[in-house]
Formats: structure tokens, C-alpha cells, sequence
């Protein structure tokens, strides 16, 4: 189904229900995909360690911890991901 929601709607609709809750009724796929994020899991790939080690230099602070939530996941933006990637391959 296909709607035709124009602007105005659009804002009415964050304003009636919210934009946190209308985010949340969203699958959480489509979300990531439309805003280009990357998960801790997909960021352990990119640099080539096991989730459990990135989990834990980003406990030491080695690695900054993700800024953006999706219900109870962080995840990087795409630049965030690739900066840390490329600081990680300079460093080791």
C-alpha cells in the first residue's frame, strides 16, 4: 500500500504522536538501510577482530562506543565507521 503524505502531514504526525515512537513502530531494517548505518558486529568485520575484542578496546577506550541507538543497538554512521577503520589499519 501507498500513501501520499505531503510535509504537512508529516509534521502533524511528529507532532500527535511523536517522532520516537513513530521511529520505533519502523523496522528497525529499514531504518539502518535508509540512514546508512553500520552495527558494532558489521564494524568488527570492516577491521578485522572478533566482536568480543572490539567490545572491549571500546571498554579501554581504544575505540569510541556508538552514538546512535536503534531501540537497544548502537550503531556508527557509515563516515563514523570508515574514520574508525582507517585510524584502527594506521595503528596496527
Amino acid at each position: 500500500m501507498t500513501y501520499n503524505i505531503d510535509d504537512k502531514t508529516v509534521g502533524r504526525l511528529i507532532t500527535d504522536v511523536g517522532l520516537e515512537r513513530l521511529v520505533a513502530a519502523l523496522p528497525q531494517r529499514d531504518l539502518r538501510k535508509a540512514l546508512d548505518l553500520i552495527s558494532m558486529p558489521e564494524l568488527a568485520q570492516m577491521i578485522n577482530v572478533n566482536y568480543s575484542t572490539l567490545r572491549w578496546h571500546m571498554g579501554e577506550g581504544h575505540l569510541p562506543v556508538p552514538q546512535h541507538r536503534l531501540v537497544r543497538r548502537g550503531y556508527y554512521t557509515r563516515e563514523e565507521a570508515e574514520a574508525i577503520a582507517k585510524a584502527w589499519k594506521a595503528r596496527n
